[in-house]
């Protein structure tokens, strides 16, 4: 994930956030609380979440933790 953030965030300015997505299950139904943080010389630190996604027959989603720059709209 490391190697991947610094392939793939080209700005050094920018939001540095990556998610690591899961299912949800009965052990595993909310974000982990605080990001892995990788501090990268002269950019802003990376980040990596670790967070549920649900799996139901309404409604799937992503559940994303508060702090999280990331903001999802409906597809609806």
């Amino acid at each position: 994930m490391f190697a991947y953030g610094h392939h793939y965030f080209d700005d050094p300015d920018g939001d540095r956030e990556m998610f690591l997505v899961y299912p949800a299950h009965r052990a595993f139904q909310e974000p982990i609380a605080q990001p892995f943080d990788f501090p990268v010389a002269g950019q802003k630190t990376m980040r990596l979440w670790v967070v549920p996604f649900v799996i139901d027959a309404v409604e799937s989603r992503l559940e994303l933790p508060a702090q999280c720059q990331l903001q999802l709209r409906s597809l609806q």
